[in-house]
Order: C-alpha cells, then sequence, then structure tokens
C-alpha cells in the first residue's frame, strides 16, 4: 500500500516498497522503502493522483504532419521519461526523443550521467506542427510538469542531470525560453533557476529510454511519478492533449 501525506502547501510524499520504484539501482539504499517528495505545482492543479491515459502513436502523427510547419525545441525538466510520457500525448507534436545535452564528455551513456559528474542533463528534444500547437504552449506544459524552483533536483530525483533546463539553437530560440521563463515567475513565490545553455551537444539517449511510459506503464516509477505529471498538464492543457 502506499501511503499519501501532505507536508505544508508544496510538497506530498508518497511511501511505497523500494523495489517498485527507483529508476536507479538500489545498490546504495538501506531502507526497504523510499519516499519522494512530488512538489505541489502552482494554479490550484489540484489532485494529482489520477488514471493512466492513452499515449500517441508518434508514427502515425509523424506521417500526418511531414509537411507541416514544424519546429524542433530541446528542454529538460528532471527524468527524461516524464517530458518525454507528456509529449508523446500532446496534439501536434510529431516526435520526441529523449537525450542527453550540456555536459563536456562525448558519447555519454545512462551510467555515465547517473553519477552527475559528466555536467549533461536528461532531455527531451521536441518536434511539433506549429499550424496545431504554438512554442509557447510546449514550454509552458514543460513548465507544468516539473518545479522550474527547485535546483538540481525533481523528487526524489537528485543531481545536476536533473536540473531545469532550456537549450536555445538560435538567437529567437533564447528570447523564446526568456520570455517563457519571465511567464511563469508570476506563478512562483521562489526564483525560478531554469538555466539558458546555448551551444551545446545533442547525445540521443539509448534505446531502452526511448518512450519509456509506454512501454512501462505499470512499473512502480510511471505510476507515482509521471501519472501526477500528466495529471497536472491534462487539468490545465486538455486541449492539447490526446
Amino acid at each position: 500500500m502506499w501511503t499519501l501525506s501532505v507536508l505544508g502547501t508544496k510538497v506530498v510524499c508518497f511511501s511505497f516498497p523500494n523495489d517498485r520504484f527507483s529508476k536507479r539501482d538500489h545498490s546504495h539504499t538501506t531502507s526497504d522503502r523510499v519516499d519522494v517528495y512530488i512538489a505541489q505545482l502552482p494554479h490550484d492543479y489540484g489532485n494529482i493522483l489520477t488514471m493512466l491515459y492513452p499515449v500517441l502513436n508518434m508514427s502515425e502523427q509523424h506521417g500526418a504532419h511531414e509537411n507541416g510547419n514544424l519546429r524542433t525545441l530541446i528542454v529538460g525538466g528532471g527524468c527524461f521519461w516524464c517530458q518525454d510520457a507528456v509529449y508523446r500525448q500532446t496534439k501536434g507534436v510529431v516526435e520526441s526523443e529523449s537525450g542527453y545535452i550540456g555536459g563536456h564528455i562525448d558519447h555519454p551513456t545512462y551510467e555515465q550521467i547517473t553519477t552527475g559528474q559528466t555536467g549533461h542533463a536528461e532531455a527531451v528534444k521536441v518536434t511539433f506542427d506549429q499550424d496545431i500547437i504554438s512554442a509557447d504552449i510546449i514550454l509552458d506544459m514543460l513548465f507544468a510538469s516539473h518545479d522550474p524552483t527547485s535546483l538540481n533536483r525533481q523528487g526524489a530525483d537528485v543531481g545536476p542531470q536533473y536540473r531545469s533546463a532550456l537549450f536555445p539553437q538560435s538567437d529567437d530560440e533564447r528570447q523564446l525560453f526568456e520570455d517563457a521563463i519571465e511567464r511563469h515567475q508570476q506563478f512562483w513565490s521562489e526564483p525560478i533557476v531554469t538555466t539558458i545553455e546555448e551551444n551545446q551537444q545533442w547525445w540521443p539517449a539509448e534505446q531502452e529510454h526511448q518512450n519509456f511510459y509506454q512501454r512501462n506503464p505499470s512499473w512502480g516509477y510511471c505510476q507515482v511519478v509521471i501519472n501526477p505529471k500528466l495529471a497536472n498538464v491534462r487539468k490545465h492543457y486538455s486541449a492539447w492533449l490526446q
């Protein structure tokens, strides 16, 4: 059984068996249970425990929009499994790829970046049809699915690889990202710590990290961490979700 307790006004704590949650190896863990802390987002997002949602078939979407007004953004908001799950359910998104960016070694592996020593962030490279969904909405959904005031941490995922970060590929994108941060600061009492990091090399993640949520919907991490994020996004952006 999972138990739920509210700590103040910002944090929800889930406690459940260790082996059902972590995306990491537990060789360093002494407890047989894990407490997961999820920041409760602003805008009165309401109950974050909801049902599983249908997952977008990206190959079908790509075929439908291959001649559209496409744009690609690279964004990071904690574990890339979470952001990928959101964007794969978003109307107009034709591709979502999990990967690593912002580090100082070439061809990083998942095992390397989890040490927090390579400088990389887990991120998602999302391609979308601007005739269907705007870049502003894509970014709004990012800010609705993670806590941008949490430095190098999202819930139980701790380390610089989980930083809130945006990776512009042009001056126009930098301005787009700056405007998004300014737009969302009003909803947070603490300062947003999202970084804007330019001229960074993108490295696709291993195949087992692509479309992770759809392939592992019953896994503890998906149920307890990703589902609440999807619920928060759906509450405010349902018009753009499948």
